[in-house]
């Protein structure tokens, strides 16, 4: 079963192939500390447990965040069905405006916010030149 709707780094982490994919990540070398506190920074994690991508993406993603400091309690993650979509349960309506807000349709999407407004956002796999997700997150940071 996959789960749908709001989802815990806990859960996430409790999961087997998140679990394999963080022991085989090593952490992402020369991405280092950020001289920013993250002060009034979210990152909101648009996922799907099934998802080949998020398999790929997310394991490495917490390592970075673990290794720059970034607060994992302002982590958010929603977990969508195969449709994109939070379902039928009782965080669909409000999900479906979610997605809608943030135009959601490819996963994983990873937005960066400061302040509630969008710093950049990272979708499926990272656009950087090397395809490295520490430079995609480095380009997004900098933009503060």
């Amino acid at each position: 079963m996959n789960p749908i709707g709001p989802f815990k780094l806990r859960e996430l982490r409790a999961l087997d192939w998140f679990q394999q994919g963080y022991a085989a990540c090593s952490p992402e070398c020369g991405i280092g500390k950020f001289n920013s506190p993250f002060d009034g920074q979210e990152i909101l994690a648009f996922i799907g447990t099934w998802c080949g991508d998020c398999h790929e993406q997310l394991p490495p993603f917490v390592r970075i965040l673990e290794e720059v400091g970034f607060p994992l309690e302002r982590l958010s993650i929603y977990a969508l069905d195969r449709g994109k979509s939070f379902g039928e349960g009782p965080f669909a309506k409000s999900g479906a405006e979610l997605l809608k807000r943030w135009g959601i349709h490819r996963l994983p999407t990873l937005i960066f916010l400061r302040d509630g407004e969008e710093l950049g956002r990272i979708v499926e796999s990272p656009q950087s030149p090397d395809g490295k997700l520490h430079e995609d997150m480095r380009r997004i940071w900098s933009t503060q």
